[in-house]
């Protein structure tokens, strides 16, 4: 059937991720991602090939899910470690293109957020101010989230995002 899905967008691609993750060993894909912190979503997209998923497919089933559960500011900051990780090839500061790369993996990271969580106000102004924070922390030249545990993220998050919406 997989080998039949020439697209993530076909077929029942919850149930296909789903099935690839308790073929890993994994009940969730909550579980899977806490099993492999610091990696973006496309490479564990690539990992999960099998399923034929998309990153986005990914980044939003975590959203949702971490919300139902009333997660969502630890999704958020997993999240942003992943896109970090994804966008800062060479870490922090490093590169010509790290101010476009810095504002991508940020823009990203906010713009899912909102799309997924249907923003409000309250929402957008603790996205900027995590996103300001960060900045603020002048992170060392080469920096990198390791994961979602990364002192300088939880800092950030304690800062501008002290609770859970």
């Amino acid at each position: 059937m997989i080998d039949q899905i020439s697209t993530p967008w076909q077929g029942d691609w919850q149930s296909r991720l789903q099935v690839k993750l308790e073929s890993l060993g994994y009940s969730n894909l909550e579980e899977y991602l806490f099993a492999n912190p610091g990696i973006g979503y496309l490479k564990i997209a690539d990992e999960l090939k099998d399923a034929n998923v998309a990153a986005i497919q990914l980044y939003g089933e975590h959203i949702r899910n971490a919300s139902r559960e009333g997660r969502l500011r630890q999704a958020a900051r997993d999240c942003l470690s992943r896109f970090l990780v994804e966008h800062l090839k060479r870490g922090w500061g490093c590169g010509r293109h790290f101010p476009f790369r810095v504002a991508s993996a940020f823009g990203d990271w906010k713009s899912i957020l909102q799309h997924f969580m249907e923003s409000d106000e309250k929402l957008v102004g603790r996205l900027d101010a995590v996103t300001e924070a960060i900045k603020a922390s002048n992170p060392h030249e080469g920096w990198i989230p390791k994961s979602s545990d990364d002192p300088i993220l939880r800092n950030a998050f304690d800062t501008a995002w002290p609770e859970d919406l």
